[in-house]
């Protein structure tokens, strides 16, 4: 593969939501890696077809997105993919090319990589804690939701703030790409006793850590991530962190110790008893390729709050979900050498 200053450099190649809005990878991958490779970064969009390897030896990276087909049955040189929770996709000819390997920033993904009998490294994600300002929980309870997909409706949000007794909702209304614009929603000035603050462009980075700042509470946005880096980021400030009870939010989260999960209806509306469906229905329909997608409820999720959150039990779950995060930064970094290993080997 290309060198520069005696170090590899490989491509990753990644959807364009990934160079331009969202540092995922550039965290899970480029960062980590930076002192033993250069990854450079190139949008794709999935089917395009792309250059060949150099040389045989090249490893190519697919981050989230799989080779094409086409791609696979052409080249024999080393690719590690890089697939998440909440999207998952592979060619029929994935299983059979000899040097593909995965890396699992989730149990459900080291899951596949079993089934599909490839070599995966399995790894667990942690920011560094100490660069963000712990919480407190004087004052007010301030709880922090980005609608970025309309999975918990008004009529959870206003549940939330009567179950959670809050004083302020810190309401970020900005939906994410390919998403219907119904799923946008308004809220009134005031639910009940909790004043309602909306928020609907936000550009930056800098903006949505100043919002964060400000609450101690924090509903995770989303019915599944591929890793969830704004429910790590509450959770390493020391906030009360909500999930719903799905891929990675249940990774993370120790209902009732490092924060709440959130569960469907009843067993039908998991997202395992979805997934199975879904991968049926279009194993059926598309048998000449296969095709797997983790699909969750459909149906709003329920919230039932079983415990009471006085002060001392905020704090308890905010230190508890933020030394989580501690300890597990600590682990994150000596797993990185093992992982630049797994990506750079030729193998």
């Amino acid at each position: 593969m290309p060198m520069t200053t005696n170090r590899p450099i490989i491509t990753a190649y990644c959807l364009d939501w990934h160079l331009s809005q969202s540092s995922a990878f550039h965290d899970l991958l480029v960062k980590p890696l930076a002192p033993y490779v250069d990854i450079q970064m190139v949008a794709w969009d999935g089917h395009q077809d792309l250059p060949a390897p150099q040389d045989e030896d090249d490893v190519t990276i697919f981050c989230q997105m799989p080779p094409t087909e086409k791609w696979l049955e052409a080249y024999r040189a080393p690719v590690v993919w890089i697939p998440m929770a909440d999207y998952y996709a592979y060619p029929p000819n994935m299983p059979h090319h000899p040097r593909v390997r995965m890396v699992a920033f989730s149990h459900e993904v080291a899951t596949w990589a079993e089934q599909l009998g490839l070599p995966y490294l399995h790894l667990t994600y942690y920011l560094n804690p100490t660069d963000l300002t712990p919480v407190q929980f004087e004052g007010e309870r301030v709880l922090l939701y980005w609608n970025r997909t309309g999975w918990f409706d008004k009529s959870i949000i206003e549940k939330l703030c009567h179950s959670l007794q809050l004083d302020r909702l810190l309401f970020r209304n900005q939906l994410d790409p390919r998403i219907a614009p119904d799923k946008a929603y308004s809220l009134p000035p005031k639910i009940g006793n909790t004043q309602i603050e909306v928020y609907d462009n936000i550009q930056t980075s800098a903006d949505y850590m100043a919002l964060l700042n400000r609450a101690n509470f924090f509903l995770a946005p989303r019915r599944l991530e591929g890793v969830g880096m704004t429910l790590l980021e509450a959770m390493a400030r020391g906030c009360v962190v909500l999930g719903y009870d799905a891929p990675t939010m249940n990774e993370y989260i120790q209902d009732g110790i490092t924060g709440l999960l959130i569960r469907a209806h009843s067993q039908k509306g998991t997202w395992r008893y979805w997934r199975k469906r879904v991968y049926r229905a279009l194993h059926r329909r598309y048998h000449w390729y296969l095709y797997k997608r983790v699909i969750t409820y459909y149906d709003n999720p329920q919230f039932q709050l079983t415990a009471s959150l006085d002060k001392e039990t905020c704090q308890r779950l905010g230190a508890t979900a933020r030394q989580a995060m501690i300890d597990g930064y600590q682990k994150w970094i000596a797993s990185i050498p093992a992982y630049a290993e797994f990506v750079i080997g030729k193998n």
